[in-house]
């Protein structure tokens, strides 16, 4: 059953904000790799065994004061991309997460109307 918010938690601190108009988010598998050249022109990764999980979300049409709140959260709670804490999605599932940009991208859509755009690392609970 899909839920009807995303919400975002760490300790006593919860943000929940509707998702009505989320416009979804790309969901991305990663492998810690790093690749390169020698001087004699060979290819070569460096493999660190790591995969990742990366969700990408755009949500749309938040008020002033959930922009004000998911601010807060950002800068104060969880210190930008320093403190890890727990991402509810749209379709109801918990992860582990943390933000991966110091950052939020928020876009003005008319008096009161925000649109944000950011990344999570997430890992199951």
């Amino acid at each position: 059953m899909a839920a009807s918010f995303l919400r975002f938690v760490k300790d006593a601190t919860t943000i929940t904000l509707d998702n009505e108009g989320a416009a979804g988010y790309l969901r991305r598998i990663e492998k810690a790799q790093v690749s390169g050249r020698t001087a004699g022109n060979v290819f070569f990764v460096y493999n660190k065994g790591v995969q990742m999980r990366r969700f990408s979300l755009s949500v749309l049409g938040l008020s002033g004061a959930e922009k004000a709140a998911l601010n807060s959260f950002f800068d104060t709670t969880v210190d930008g991309m320093y403190t890890d804490f727990i991402y509810t999605d749209e379709a109801g599932d918990s992860w582990n997460a943390h933000f991966l940009s110091p950052d939020l991208a928020w876009e003005a859509h008319g008096k009161d109307l925000w649109h944000v755009r950011f990344d999570l690392e997430i890992w199951s609970i």
